[in-house]
């Protein structure tokens, strides 16, 4: 991967990646080296994304992956590309919830003014937005978050551009669910809205390695084990 900014990006450090390129069936398949597939919930449907393929949810309908103990780690980044219409409430785009309600929602607000996280800890809810910009406006959004548990820090990204801010308390980080689309941690599901290029990694990326990503896609990192495919980009 040309130019790549930070050895923090690397095929150790990508614990999921799921660019939802395949054609059929209700596996939504990890292209990272761990085999953490999920499961497609009630047939979302499959679109053109930004890059290759994308799915498309209609507000009852998800994804769930099948083995979120493998993502109980709490420093971590977040990535992914997302298009939604203003509208309706506070959908999720993917959260992480513990057995006990603890947790995050990386999601929208109906406006679509922000992209926003709510996390969920023994200290209360917290619920932390990004620089205003259009999040929900029908065209493809690129967001990232990180998130440093060992400081309470976040930043959070929306088409590359960087707000900071922090989080309060403690998490039981223990059972529960990972879902894309559906609800969690108090979000509801997506309805009229797309996600593609999902990717968690168990490290803090730099701001240098997130546009990267943003730029090129995950695949385009050269370090997902499938051979690079060669696709355009959508707009």
């Amino acid at each position: 991967f040309v130019g790549r900014a930070s050895a923090d990006i690397d095929v150790d450090t990508i614990v999921g990646a799921w660019l939802f390129d395949e054609n059929s069936g209700d596996v939504a398949r990890d292209s990272s080296i761990n085999g953490n597939d999920g499961t497609l919930v009630k047939d979302p449907e499959r679109v053109d994304g930004k890059f290759g393929g994308a799915l498309e949810f209609d507000g009852t309908n998800g994804v769930e992956i099948d083995q979120p103990a493998n993502f109980d780690f709490l420093t971590w980044t977040y990535v992914l590309w997302f298009r939604a219409e203003a509208g309706g409430d506070y959908p999720n785009l993917i959260g992480r919830q513990f057995a006990n309600n603890h947790g995050w929602t990386i999601h929208l607000d109906p406006a679509g003014a922000t992209f926003r996280i709510r996390i969920d800890t023994d200290g209360g809810i917290n619920q932390v937005k990004t620089t205003p910009a259009p999040a929900r406006d029908g065209e493809w959004r690129h967001g990232a978050i990180t998130h440093n548990d060992q400081d309470k820090t976040l930043e959070l990204y929306i088409d590359g551009v960087k707000g900071l801010s922090n989080y309060a308390g403690d998490y039981e980080n223990e059972g529960g669910f990972l879902k894309i689309g559906s609800p969690a941690v108090g979000a509801v599901n997506l309805n009229a809205g797309a996600i593609d290029d999902v990717g968690i990694f168990n490290v803090l990326l730099e701001e240098e390695d997130i546009l990267a990503i943003m730029a090129d896609g995950l695949e385009g990192t050269g370090l997902l084990p499938v051979s690079p495919s060669g696709r355009l980009t959508s707009t």
